[in-house]
């Protein structure tokens, strides 16, 4: 006949141990109240949505869209909006997040966008503003790219195809954008 011993909870998991057998088992984390999330949405290459708070800091903290209508996120990969639902803890920087309705508007300027395309250094232009653009896969202009707050080398990504993560403003003359490149990611 087999005896509880001890019931120990380990880093989301309850083991407990009987004198036959060592059993686990997963917590089921439980929800917090409906929350407003704003942060960058993004589409991993599972398909899945997620939504990054302080992307480009180390304190990141990454929202997992498990549930409600994600198809709400399409229109806004790549921009920083307000996202309403109703948060399960996973980890300090890991949580699941169930969508209850997004803000319709994109956040104020200053917050963070996402781009992918090919960089290239600028050269002479109308444009009075950047070092470098990002083009599709066509050679059409995305936005023209610089780095003064980061400092991000973009010399060392020119031919390469990338995912820019930074602010976006209008440009001073021929009605385009122009974004502060704050963290590169090299696209395989």
């Amino acid at each position: 006949m087999c005896r509880l011993l001890s019931a120990v909870c380990l880093a989301g998991f309850v083991v407990t141990v009987t004198g036959c057998a060592i059993l686990s088992t997963r917590l089921t984390p439980t929800p917090s109240e409906p929350s407003a999330i704003t942060g960058l949405v993004m589409l991993e290459k599972d398909g899945n949505y997620i939504i990054g708070v302080n992307w480009t800091s180390r304190s990141r903290v990454t929202y997992r869209v498990t549930g409600g209508d994600t198809t709400l996120l399409r229109n806004y990969v790549g921009e920083t909006v307000t996202v309403h639902g109703v948060v399960f803890e996973k980890s300090a920087f890991l949580k699941e997040l169930v969508i209850q309705r997004i803000d319709t508007e994109v956040a104020q300027p200053g917050s963070l966008s996402q781009r992918s395309g090919i960089v290239q250094r600028l050269g002479m232009s109308i444009y009075m503003q950047g070092s470098h653009k990002l083009l599709d896969e066509k050679g059409g202009l995305i936005c023209l790219l610089s780095s003064k707050t980061a400092k991000v080398d973009l010399d060392g990504y020119v031919g390469r195809q990338v995912k820019v993560t930074g602010t976006l403003a209008k440009t001073v003359e021929g009605n385009a954008w122009i974004m502060d490149v704050l963290l590169v990611e090299p696209v395989n």
